[in-house]
C-alpha cells in the first residue's frame, strides 16, 4: 500500500494512512524494546525464519 503511486485522491488518502500504520507498528515495536520485551517487526511469510533468527539472537546474547 505504501509504494504503490497515487494518481487519484483516493489513492493519497490510501497511501496516507497505510504510512502512518506503519509508522504506528514502528514505534509500538520501539516501545516495546525500550521496556525489554523482544518482538519482531516482519511480514507474515519471512515470520518462520525471522523468529528462529530472533531466537538464535537472543540465546547467543544468552537472553533466554
Amino acid at each position: 500500500m505504501v509504494d504503490a503511486r497515487a494518481v487519484t485522491l483516493e489513492d493519497i488518502y490510501i497511501t496516507t494512512i497505510g504510512e502512518k500504520f506503519s509508522y504506528e507498528k514502528r514505534l509500538m515495536v520501539k516501545e516495546l524494546h525500550k521496556n525489554g520485551i523482544a518482538s519482531i517487526l516482519t511480514t507474515p511469510e519471512n515470520l518462520t525464519v525471522n523468529t528462529i533468527n530472533k531466537y538464535l539472537e537472543l540465546k547467543t546474547r544468552m537472553s533466554i
